[in-house]
């Protein structure tokens, strides 16, 4: 095997926890940590049954609401993670995203001040 592959698979496993690459980018972009998730997995303060043999499983850790869609792996005590997710956190930009929009938002900003000097201007002129 080489290193690479070593590397992913050992990136994609925790403890009793096998993830989806979809799941392991979510977690990353998220913030949310392997072992949160395997916490939330193994000790749910709610579990709830899906279709197709899914199951949601949500926790608190540290005052987030962590949310998983796992499904038990077929003769294993293994749970594929298919999704996480912290409810009511938004997802952070991706860098791209940040770099390409930020010549906008600082367009935005100058805006906003020229338009702020102007109006001060203007209440100058009116009073005078």
């Amino acid at each position: 095997m080489s290193s690479s592959n070593k590397s992913r698979s050992q990136t994609l496993r925790y403890k009793n926890l096998v993830f989806t690459n979809h799941a392991y980018q979510r977690s990353l972009s998220r913030s949310i940590t392997k072992e949160n998730i395997f916490q939330t997995v193994n000790n749910p303060s709610q579990k709830i049954t899906l279709p197709d043999n899914k199951v949601k499983f949500i926790k608190n850790i540290n005052d987030r609401q962590i949310q998983i869609i796992a499904t038990k792996l077929p003769d294993s005590k293994q749970w594929l993670i298919v999704s996480v997710w912290v409810r009511g956190e938004a997802d952070r930009p991706s860098l791209v995203w940040q770099i390409l929009s930020l010549p906008f938002k600082l367009g935005w900003l100058m805006l906003k001040i020229l338009l702020s000097i102007i109006k001060k201007l203007l209440a100058c002129v009116t009073i005078t």
